[in-house]
């Protein structure tokens, strides 16, 4: 079995021990010092993501429901579930305050940060605890950990901040997703096979609130903003042809609406 079979889906699983030995639910409320790693391992970061049967067991369930009982192998799948697949330097944060560097990596089509305290091959890899409370700094850039507002329904999960304004702040959640086969029916077509797929969403955010899911069309997007500057953006979006797909045309609109109302 594939690491990879061991990672997925394993992050429905919870953080804290339960009296079984077995992952309760994720508790937010946690403090560095508690034991939330099984195999004795006492990490107060995060827990041990191999060797868990119940993963293994869940990823063929969903897997097979998925496929149709067709049962997809991992090796089968092509592209890669990171955003980039080496371990590299990172900063574990707590409530803002460096605690302590690792290695790490991004699995994005599990929303999971996953480390190494060695970056050598065969060192323990485990899953950093989900928690608001924690971040990780990976490559410059913090990856944290919160609540989100997508198409009305608040959920949670791992973003990237682009661009921390006083104002309006975007956030950028990297996803990975699995396109299936397709399998040719005729001489005329092509077989692919299933691939992992790049998807990117922009979220934008106001002091003390939830980052919410930009929306494509520009007219959904004005009413996001304060009334106070819905010309000023009309104005600029027309000038510099902005593109809401565009990350950094994103980030200079924001940081041009926060300089203007500073």
């Amino acid at each position: 079995m594939s690491l990879f079979a061991l990672f997925a889906f394993s992050m429905s699983f919870s953080q804290t021990p339960s009296g079984n030995g077995n992952l309760g639910n994720y508790d937010v409320g946690l403090k560095f010092g508690d034991p939330i790693v099984r195999n004795s391992q006492m990490y107060n970061y995060g827990y041990s993501l191999e060797g868990d049967p119940q993963a293994v067991k869940l990823w063929e369930e969903i897997r097979e429901k998925v496929y149709n009982k067709e049962m997809l192998k991992i090796s089968d799948v092509k592209g890669s579930p990171y955003t980039f697949d080496a371990f590299v330097p990172a900063v574990v944060m707590y409530s803002g305050e460096k605690e302590k560097e690792f290695y790490a990596r991004y699995n994005a089509y599990n929303d999971e940060v996953e480390f190494k305290e060695f970056n050598r091959e065969g060192a323990p890899i485990y899953g950093l605890l989900k928690s608001p409370k924690i971040s990780c700094i990976i490559n410059g850039e913090e990856l944290k950990y919160m609540q989100y507002s997508k198409e009305g329904e608040m959920a949670q999960g791992y973003l990237l901040k682009k661009l921390d304004g006083t104002r309006y702040s975007l956030f950028v959640k990297d996803q990975k997703t699995i396109r299936k086969k397709r399998t040719a029916t005729n001489s005329l077509q092509r077989t692919f096979p299933a691939r992992f797929a790049d998807a990117k969403e922009f979220y934008i955010g106001g002091p003390g609130e939830a980052p919410t899911l930009l929306p494509q069309k520009k007219k959904k997007f004005l009413q996001m903003l304060d009334r106070s500057d819905r010309e000023k953006a009309t104005d600029y979006i027309k000038e510099h042809k902005v593109n809401l797909k565009d990350e950094s045309q994103v980030v200079r609109l924001l940081a041009f609406l926060n300089a203007e109302g500073a």
